[in-house]
């Protein structure tokens, strides 16, 4: 058996790509302070064959583009299924974990019963392993589970070992060609003789940039592609989310990341130790109204109803309007 540590519970819950670093980064004392230091900026796109909308952001995790924040923290591996041994996979993710490793592996979810696609659509999702007990015959996993929450799963080696021969063949995957060439990927937390701490005025810094939002030249030649059309950055990011509502598109995929965004802010506000009545305005008329907007953003993904719809997009558009001028309002309190 070896376990390495984890932490399964923390803000991001929905982008499995920032979700799993996260739960390395605060199960490490020595990088732990990272967090507080690290602002995670969002960034939304928009693209030219329909209005529809992708999310990441700034801080990606693992080689999605290569401005990775990441890599002051990780050094991190990805391998093409080309050259992976299909037969050795079950012994290459212990070998991996017995060298201090994460393992993120691509496999089709379908074949995974207790992930919240077992059984039901064939996809090429991640799970990142972190242990194994070879006496159970179990992998130990972070992955969305039965219930669609991020947490805990364990697998039973031939069962993750069926799921990654079916993931082979399987296609179904928003960048395919970018999966094929990291089936595997392996994340190692880098050796430091110093330990993190937290610097406000970077966290300040990000702020500001948070509402004046600038790309760099380095980040649009990184993360453009001929499939976008505009970039959203910081609280610009309500725009794309206002634009989408207003032509009657599903924004609960935004809405949600500027809430776990919103969660991480309060994050980092309780280090830089503002006053009480901040922290209480953030909470109470922020973090509050981007739970709300999330709550009414999957309400409508579910509705068929054209009128209930529109009646929720309206309301849509005034707590995103509301937000956006709130958030402004109050970081500059701050900044």
């Amino acid at each position: 058996m070896n376990i390495l540590p984890i932490v399964e519970k923390h803000n991001i819950n929905s982008g499995l790509q920032h979700a799993f670093t996260l739960s390395i980064v605060l199960a490490n004392s020595e990088i732990a302070e990272w967090y507080n230091e690290s602002y995670i900026l969002p960034i939304m796109f928009e693209f030219y064959e329909d209005i529809q909308a992708s999310s990441c952001e700034y801080l990606d995790a693992y080689a999605y583009s290569d401005i990775s924040a990441y890599k002051d923290i990780f050094s991190q591996h990805g391998y093409s299924d080309r050259f992976i041994n299909s037969e050795d996979v079950i012994d290459l993710i212990k070998y991996f974990i017995d060298s201090q490793k994460y393992v993120v592996v691509f496999v089709d979810e379908y074949y995974l019963k207790k992930c919240n696609l077992g059984g039901k659509v064939h996809f090429l999702h991640e799970e990142m392993i972190y242990g194994y007990d070879d006496d159970s015959l179990v992998l130990y996993s972070l992955g969305i589970n039965k219930e669609g929450q991020y947490g805990t799963i364990e697998h039973g080696y031939n069962e993750f070992y069926n799921a990654y021969i079916m993931g082979l063949n399987c296609s179904n995957h928003a960048n395919i060609l970018w999966a094929k060439e990291n089936r595997v990927i392996t994340l190692e937390i880098l050796k430091r003789s110093t330990i993190f701490k937290a610097c406000s005025e970077h966290i300040l810094s990000s702020i500001r940039r948070y509402i004046h939002p600038a790309f760099s030249s380095v980040e649009k030649y990184k993360l453009f592609s001929p499939t976008i059309k505009k970039m959203y950055l910081g609280i610009e990011c309500y725009k794309l989310i206002d634009h989408m509502s207003r032509s009657s598109k599903d924004v609960f995929m935004l809405s949600n990341l500027m809430l776990e965004h919103n969660k991480i802010m309060l994050d980092h506000f309780l280090s830089l130790n503002l006053e009480r009545a901040l922290l209480d305005e953030f909470v109470d008329n922020i973090l509050s109204l981007s739970r709300k907007m999330r709550m009414l953003s999957l309400k409508r993904k579910y509705l068929t109803d054209s009128c209930s719809i529109e009646i929720i997009d309206d309301k849509l558009n005034q707590m995103t309007s509301e937000l956006y001028y709130s958030e402004i309002n109050f970081y500059n309190k701050i900044i």
